[in-house]
């Protein structure tokens, strides 16, 4: 992509950017510096989400062992150790948790997916009903991490940029989750020109045989006011 499209300036020495962040800069991830033609001047950033293509959520470094709770309320459709071993992470299994949550009543509502993994502990089951805040389990360095963090990512099940909704799975491969074109930035999209990226422009990605070719989500800033944690930006 080139940042200009979003006002912003690139890299003159390498306009087509890898990466780009929910500001419209571009960014160079994290371990991939090669990609840039000079990592000295290039901005490196922990992933994030809107680091398109790259890791579609944030990652937080924080102890091992570190309560983590549910974002909002709402029941969770994962809570698993899943076998990443295929992806060259080793043997240890990654734990992971997912949170579906519902904003507003009726014909409108809204739903997303909250995502935890390298968990440490997990401390929830299939089914269970949380409330926002609750404990879900502890901070680690499980599966494909180098690291005690915590990764957290947001999808968005409905009034999507291709069509009304999609019924959400997890799977065993790859990112876990069967949809995940519909990933969003929680912080929104706030580059001074034009619209997300992540509507309109899901790149490297297919989705399922019976949707849209790249359907895309529109990010929402969905912190209440004073209670969003630092962004990765």
């Amino acid at each position: 992509m080139n940042v200009t499209d979003f006002g912003q300036q690139p890299n003159a020495t390498h306009l087509a950017a890898h990466s780009v962040d929910r500001t419209g800069k571009q960014r160079c991830r994290l371990g991939t510096q090669q990609e840039c033609d000079k990592p000295e001047t290039a901005v490196i950033e922990p992933a994030g989400c809107h680091i398109v293509p790259g890791e579609p959520a944030y990652d937080w470094p924080m102890p091992g062992g570190k309560p983590i709770v549910a974002v909002a309320a709402g029941i969770v459709r994962g809570a698993r150790w899943r076998d990443v071993a295929s992806y060259n992470c080793g043997d240890d299994k990654q734990g992971e948790i997912y949170i579906e949550h519902q904003i507003g009543t009726g014909e409108y509502a809204e739903r997303f997916v909250s995502y935890y993994a390298h968990m440490s502990k997990i401390s929830v089951k299939l089914g269970d009903k949380v409330p926002g805040g609750q404990k879900i389990g502890e901070a680690g360095n499980t599966g494909c991490s180098g690291g005690n963090h915590l990764h957290l990512g947001v999808l968005r099940l409905t009034n999507l940029s291709g069509y009304r909704s999609y019924a959400f799975q997890t799977t065993p491969d790859v990112y876990g989750v069967n949809g995940i074109q519909w990933v969003i930035d929680p912080f929104g999209w706030a580059a001074p020109k034009h619209i997300d990226p992540w509507a309109w422009k899901f790149l490297e990605y297919q989705a399922d045989a019976n949707s849209l070719k790249d359907p895309g989500a529109f990010s929402i800033n969905l912190w209440r006011s004073g209670e969003a944690p630092p962004s990765a930006w």
